[in-house]
């Protein structure tokens, strides 16, 4: 029976000893794939705020032109656009990253709200050629402009948001990074559920 015993667990470490390699080299190549995803986040991430900030300063140049021309100081509009193809570029680049669904939603909301703007900064260019030589120009394009500047505040007011969400993962990025393990198992998660009893208001 000793020996039985015996073989038995040489056999069983034999097999330990050839899996245990393996296992090592299949979770070692786990972690190099999990670290390079988590590099490239946190680059994106740092890539992309940036961005983000320079568009809130545009969008401050840019509103200054509508809002002196409601105060009848001046009568002249933007001629430039907001970048909303680094938006669109950014929402597509974030879905590569498993941690992008946390701010792609914001994402989205200040791509459409940029997309917006520039349609509206449109339609004030035209809106104020046409008025152009006519008697009262204010008034005829007091409509449009009250309407992009509303909607320049809303694009600066999501971006904002978006860049402060950003700075958020970044700094829970750098402050988790993957971490080796030879055995990982997933984490159990607790769930409390509320029944309703009979008999309660």
């Amino acid at each position: 029976m000793a020996a039985i015993v015996g073989a038995i667990i040489g056999i069983i470490g034999s097999l330990l000893g050839a899996c245990l390699p393996l296992i090592w080299a299949v979770r070692y190549n786990r972690f190099q794939g999990e670290l390079e995803k988590h590099d490239q986040f946190l680059m994106w991430l740092r890539g992309i705020i940036p961005e983000c900030e320079y568009i809130v300063v545009c969008v401050d140049e840019l509103a200054t032109p509508f809002v002196d021309t409601m105060a009848g100081r001046i009568l002249a509009c933007a001629t430039k656009r907001l970048n909303s193809d680094f938006l669109e570029a950014a929402r597509l680049g974030i879905l590569k990253h498993p941690r992008g669904a946390n701010v792609f939603l914001p994402l989205t909301t200040a791509y459409r709200n940029v997309t917006h703007t520039n349609e509206m900064m449109d339609r004030a260019e035209q809106e104020l050629a046409r008025a152009r030589g006519s008697q009262n120009p204010h008034a005829i394009i007091g409509g449009i402009f009250g309407s992009t500047i509303a909607s320049l505040n809303v694009t600066r007011g999501s971006l904002t948001d978006l860049i402060a969400l950003l700075r958020e993962q970044e700094q829970l990025t750098v402050d988790h990074p993957p971490q080796f393990a030879l055995f990982s198992f997933p984490a159990v998660r607790s769930c409390s559920c509320n029944f309703d009893r009979a008999g309660e208001a």
